[in-house]
């Protein structure tokens, strides 16, 4: 007991946390802010006779500041006593990023963490189970609302009622299907009432191209000669040469890099289907220039490309979308309607190919493509051959020709 109160001493605990900020490179600025609200928690402690700091002390301490302090000031607060909660308990710190919060109620908690633990056991890959849960929180929260106590007791008009407040997708709809099919197998339904949820088409979008010019206009917005610039650069360039997804640009690793066969490898994140790629001179050198010149000195993280900002960590997808668009909007060049993201870039690429007339066995085989169907896709943006295969429109005969006859004359 004695260990565990030393452990909770919040001096103690600042301190190891100073220590760990600094390590990681994070600013002195940054520093000052935690130190800031660990003297206002000092304080609260001290105020309720609080001798050793615990999570819980954390939570009360959360409720007192957010009825008291600034909306700037909770939001430093929360990091601070996240960082040290995780010292406390000897759990590695990573940064949370605010998300709307769907919690589902209590009494849903069990069926929906059994169905997600099924889903993991058969391979189902993390991003796919995050989707899953964030959709399901937000039906068993309707579902609550609804007037459904637990599963048990659920009957189709509560189904009903959930799912008219959500703004079903093919994606979200599937999701829910799986969930009540699995409850009603699982014994936490009398009926299987996945079969009332709605079937939404999934929405089929042309993507998004650029002419090379365009293309040529994004990249000339980078600045090569700045730490950012040379990762965004090398980041940006292998998304346009090579048309690899984002999810696998950022999970490159110095691994994946063969430097002697001049080819990039790797299992696709999406597909789980190894790839080889050209190691292009020119995304050679710019990933030479990034890693040697501009990646925070880390050894935290083996990936690439990370974060220039303490605590260094690796780059989110919704964060190399941001760095896309910053130089798609620089560029001046008028992309309404098309999206502007490194997928843009990808098609492009496919939109380049596709003009030289390169074979879409060709085209699968470099953007990683498990069939050509997902590749024929890219033929909605192929306009000059889609023009080739236009007929002449016949002359007018018949009834047609004698209604119209008048409006020639």
């Amino acid at each position: 007991m004695d260990n565990q109160k030393d452990m909770g001493k919040l001096p103690d605990l600042a301190a190891r946390l100073y220590r760990q900020l600094d390590e990681r490179h994070y600013s002195e600025e940054t520093i000052c802010c935690y130190a800031a609200v660990i003297r206002g928690l000092s304080a609260f402690m001290g105020d309720n006779r609080l001798f050793s700091y615990s999570e819980d002390v954390g939570r009360r301490y959360m409720t007192y500041a957010e009825e008291r302090r600034t909306a700037s000031w909770i939001k430093k607060a929360r990091p601070t006593i996240k960082h040290l909660d995780d010292l406390l308990l000897g759990r590695q710190y990573v940064r949370v990023h605010p998300r709307a919060k769907h919690d589902a109620p209590a009494a849903f908690s069990a069926p929906l963490e059994a169905f997600l633990l099924v889903r993991r056991s058969s391979g189902i890959k993390e991003t796919t189970l995050s989707a899953d849960r964030y959709y399901l929180e937000s039906f068993l929260n309707e579902l609550g609302s609804a007037g459904a106590v637990d599963l048990t007791g659920t009957d189709a008009h509560d189904i009903r009622l959930s799912l008219q407040p959500l703004h079903l997708t093919a994606q979200s709809a599937s999701s829910i299907r799986r969930f009540l099919a699995f409850a009603h197998s699982s014994g936490y339904t009398a009926s299987d009432y996945s079969l009332i949820v709605p079937k939404p088409r999934a929405a089929h979008g042309v993507p998004s191209v650029y002419s090379p010019e365009e293309v040529a206009a994004v990249f000339a917005c980078i600045d090569k000669v700045s730490l950012v610039g040379k990762r965004d650069y090398a980041m940006l360039l292998i998304a346009a040469r090579l048309g690899m997804r984002r999810s696998d640009i950022l999970s490159l690793t110095p691994s994946n890099i063969d430097c002697v066969r001049n080819l990039i490898t790797l299992e696709q994140s999406k597909t789980g289907v190894p790839l080889e790629l050209p190691l292009l001179d020119d995304i050679q050198e710019a990933l030479a220039d990034y890693i040697k010149n501009s990646r925070p000195d880390c050894t935290a993280y083996k990936e690439i490309f990370l974060g220039h900002r303490a605590p260094y960590e690796p780059l989110s997808r919704s964060g190399l979308t941001l760095v896309a668009r910053r130089y798609f909007k620089r560029s001046g060049i008028d992309a309404r309607g098309r999206r502007q993201g490194p997928h843009a870039l990808r098609a492009s690429l496919a939109s380049g190919m596709l003009a030289e007339e390169v074979p879409y066995g060709a085209i699968s085989k470099i953007l990683g493509h498990t069939s050509e169907a997902a590749t024929k896709s890219y033929i909605e943006i192929d306009i000059e051959q889609l023009r080739a295969c236009a007929l002449e429109v016949p002359p007018p005969s018949g009834a047609f020709a004698l209604r119209i006859m008048p409006m020639v004359r």
